[in-house]
């Protein structure tokens, strides 16, 4: 994860953009923290709390409520005393509680529209110590946030609720289940059926001792002393303001809480038996490079220390990319940090995470009150999904598509284009692939027009390309990355659209090809790619993921290569002068950031054909491996997972200078293909290559390599 994607915002700030967003006219002219939270915030200290947090009970509908202050009580005892786990139950008593206290009260906001209780009716539930699976391509991924809002509709398949009457009335019976004078909650119960889509947001807990400012805020709580109370949030805000934030909030990130509790500290460290460590970054691991490299934050040069995978803000990120990451109708997702009594939002999106000052829930209770009021308004827009996509329904100019089930490709990360490739089925009934991906705001070309340049192009050679069968650029407040920071006054840097392009569907990526059938697909990309090269256009992205074939169902001809992914295409000309692919892929020469020329590329499609060879399809079991082999695959594989991906101490140049390749063990089944992959690397490793005439570098290749290679099996692209 790119620690840079942080920015920290005031939490009043924060709320008052929110609360602008569930107004009956939200796109009026005010002042967002005196015309809208200011009256918010008094209605709810004046008409709400002095009323409520005094009164013993309030009987509705057959159940009698908690009173707030009991709940408050409760939950603060349980959050400083008791271990993480005996905290969850008493927080959602409190929230839901309040919640049913606050679902009449726009209309006593003097001089301000709220809208009604959305139709989501969210309401809080423990999700721990259930783990949400997440699936990113052929690997699954666990999280287990501690307690997660979700719909009432989503509540419903988990508690029965027939018998219950109206939405109202289900509300209140499956939220008392966890009244503590009436707690229902079983081990049938904790095993919710949701999932990361139908989480709206999520909390991760840390619990901490009361310290004697709390003690104070509390005693003056029971007194109902809100005036004095609110001065000294004011002064703290306002103390706040003259420090450097990004500190402040950079040593609380690496000041990682200890869990209370012997036994439960030692689950913690241990994790769920098949769980993958935390890891913002990768599903699988921090990447070393993360926990070692040296970051700025709000203008501060950070040296990260030790392991950040259990930290509560790398866990927060992890459910905000799951949430993300779960369908291509979520733009954002939403979270906070319970950190004792003191709450930080996090909103989390494609441009970084942007964190909020914290609050002590028992100082400014009025906030958080005010907090739950605008969740319980928002609607599936406010909670970052788009209403059209979320029905599974694609609407472009020239003709509509449903979404189907199933994924062809899934994101994993915070920041950048996140490419999501759903499969979709036009009117007519024909399967195509709907791109949805990200894409920075001041790009002078989409990819849907380098895709169409590519196929003007080459005319002859559209069998090895994809044609553009339509796009659009989202426009709404939602799938723009600019609305919130320009509103927030916070730098705006490059921000991101949602954009999608649909296009004709492949069969297989090069990655899951061995053999013949992987040499010809390799083969016909890398010529395509030549020849794009020399019509001035650079497709910029050498993947093995980007290397696809494409089948001719019931012709009985073999597959053909495809060139796909043309995200970071740009002029041959005026390559740019970075990529940012896979680290894996690329040449050594764009670790360095100098601009490109084609012996990058084709150094790029080298990596690719050595990671393939080393990374996939292990060793066979019968005849059993001797320990000699074993040892050497382990250490091939760790050698291209770890050194290849992140270049550790130049590991290519040494790769190529020393002939690396010499009695290295690929994998068995591309056994077949590693000495012609061998010959491609003798080429690249030439001292003076990369001064080579583009068209002599390439038919030196053809005629040394490729040809070889592909006698007797017919390769489809000619030279």
């Amino acid at each position: 994860m790119d620690l840079q994607s942080y920015q920290e915002v005031d939490f009043h700030k924060l709320l008052a953009f929110w609360a602008t967003t569930v107004l009956e006219e939200p796109n009026g002219d005010f002042d967002a923290h005196d015309e809208v939270l200011l009256p918010l915030l008094r209605a709810i200290e004046t008409q709400l709390l002095t009323k409520y947090i005094t009164t013993t009970r309030r009987p509705d509908n057959k159940w009698v409520l908690p009173e707030l202050f009991a709940a408050l009580d409760a939950w603060v005892d349980a959050s400083s005393s008791r271990t993480e786990k005996d905290s969850y139950s008493p927080w959602v008593n409190l929230v839901n509680c309040a919640l049913y206290l606050l679902r009449e009260f726009e209309s006593s906001v003097p001089g301000v529209k709220f809208r009604k209780v959305s139709d989501l009716n969210v309401l809080l539930q423990r999700n721990d110590p259930t783990s949400l699976k997440y699936q990113h391509n052929l690997e699954t991924v666990y999280r287990k946030p501690d307690t997660v809002f979700i719909s009432l509709a989503t509540a419903i398949d988990i508690h029965p609720t027939t018998s219950y009457g109206t939405d109202k009335l289900k509300w209140v019976a499956i939220t008392k289940k966890y009244a503590p004078h009436e707690l229902e909650v079983n081990d049938r119960l904790l095993q919710s059926h949701w999932t990361w889509r139908n989480v709206l947001f999520q909390f991760e807990h840390k619990t901490a001792k009361m310290t004697q400012q709390e003690h104070r805020y509390f005693d003056l709580l029971k007194a109902s002393q809100f005036h004095e109370l609110e001065n000294e949030a004011k002064e703290a805000r306002e103390a706040r303001k003259a420090k450097e934030v990004g500190e402040e909030l950079w040593d609380e990130i690496l000041a990682v809480e200890e869990i209370e509790g012997g036994k439960e500290g030692k689950e913690g460290k241990k994790g769920k038996k098949g769980e993958t460590p935390m890891s913002a970054s990768d599903p699988g691991r921090l990447p070393e490079n993360e926990r070692n490299d040296k970051h700025v934050i709000a203008g501060i040069v950070i040296e990260p220390k030790g392991d950040l995978t259990r930290n509560p803000y790398i866990q927060n990120a992890d459910y905000s990319i799951a949430r993300a990451c779960s369908h291509v109708s979520i733009a954002h997702a939403l979270g906070g940090i319970l950190s004792g009594r003191n709450l930080r939002l996090s909103r989390a999106d494609r441009q970084g995470v942007l964190y909020s000052t914290p609050i002590n829930i028992i100082r400014d209770l009025s906030s958080f009150m005010a907090l739950l009021f605008v969740l319980q308004r928002s609607n599936q827009e406010e909670w970052g999904e788009h209403p059209e996509l979320s029905k599974n329904q694609l609407r472009l100019d020239a003709a509509s598509y449903t979404l189907t089930a199933g994924r062809y490709r899934t994101p994993w990360g915070i920041t950048g284009r996140q490419s999501f490739v759903k499969p979709a089925r036009d009117d007519n009934g024909m399967d195509v692939a709907a791109k949805f991906s990200w894409q920075p705001q001041n790009e002078n070309e989409r990819e849907h027009e380098w895709l169409n340049k590519a196929w003007d192009a080459l005319p002859n050679d559209r069998d090895h390309l994809l044609q553009c069968l339509g796009w659009r650029e989202y426009d709404t407040s939602i799938t723009t990355t600019e609305t919130i920071r320009s509103s927030l006054n916070l730098e705006v840097g490059v921000p991101r659209r949602y954009y999608v392009v649909v296009l004709p569907v492949v069969s297989f990526t090069l990655r899951q090809l061995t053999g013949k059938e992987w040499l010809r697909v390799f083969w016909d990309c890398f010529k395509v790619y030549f020849k794009l090269w020399k019509k001035g256009i650079c497709q910029g992205d050498v993947t093995d993921t980007n290397l696809a074939m494409r089948e001719d169902t019931g012709s009985g001809k073999p597959g053909v290569g495809v060139l796909i992914d043309f995200d970071y295409a740009s002029s041959a000309e005026k390559p740019r002068d970075k990529r940012t692919g896979s680290n894996i892929f690329k040449s050594r020469a764009s670790h360095l950031k100098k601009q490109r020329i084609w012996y990058d590329e084709v150094e790029s499609f080298l990596w690719v054909a050595v990671f393939d060879s080393c990374a996939y399809h292990d060793l066979p079991t019968k005849p059993r491996p001797t320990r000699q082999q074993l040892a050497q695959r382990k250490s091939v594989l760790q050698w291209a997972l770890t050194e290849l991906e992140n270049d550790v101490c130049g590991s290519k140049d040494i790769f190529l200078r020393t002939k690396g390749w010499i009695g290295m063990l690929p994998t068995t089944l591309q056994q077949g293909n590693w000495v012609w992959i061998t010959k491609l690397a003798e080429i690249v490793a030439i001292e003076g290559a990369e001064k080579m005439d583009d068209q002599v570098l390439y038919d030196r290749i053809m005629a040394d390599v490729c040809e070889p290679s592909l006698e007797g099996d017919g390769s489809s692209a000619s030279a």
